[in-house]
């Protein structure tokens, strides 16, 4: 390739290069019609982000009867900064094989409570969890 032909091209002569009055009418008919709606109040105001709902979370969680259970099942609440509303285990049915983990939630955001349920799933020695959310 020549440097001529690199070189920016300009307008051929008596080509009007100017801002165009069609161009420009248009412009100020937007510019009224703008105008207009805000006197008679018709423009839409973005809506205001909501609050992200909260919602209670109940969750069931049957594993071996290990007493490392219980300390696993606590640490994804402590890892997110979350109090449980209430704790219970046991291990009354059966021969005492496995223990029964109930664990409630309250007023946490809904993604909040399902990380909680993907990571209880993913605790060592969980062998079945059940997650109810209320919303």
């Amino acid at each position: 390739m020549s440097m001529a032909s690199m070189a920016p091209q300009r307008a051929p002569q008596g080509a009007s290069t100017r801002f165009s009055p069609a161009a420009g009418a248009h412009d100020t008919q937007r510019q009224a019609s703008a105008a207009e709606s805000v006197a008679t109040g018709t423009i839409r105001e973005r809506k205001a982000e909501q609050p992200e709902q909260t919602v209670k979370a109940l969750y069931h969680v049957v594993g071996s009867s290990d007493p490392e259970l219980l300390p696993r099942l606590l640490q994804p609440f402590a890892k997110l900064g979350v109090m449980p509303h209430r704790v219970h285990a046991s291990t009354e049915d059966g021969d005492g094989s496995e223990m029964a983990v109930d664990l409630r939630l309250c007023g946490v955001p809904l993604a909040r409570a399902r990380q909680i349920e993907r990571m209880l799933r993913a605790t060592i020695g969980t062998r079945q969890v059940l997650a109810v959310i209320e919303r």
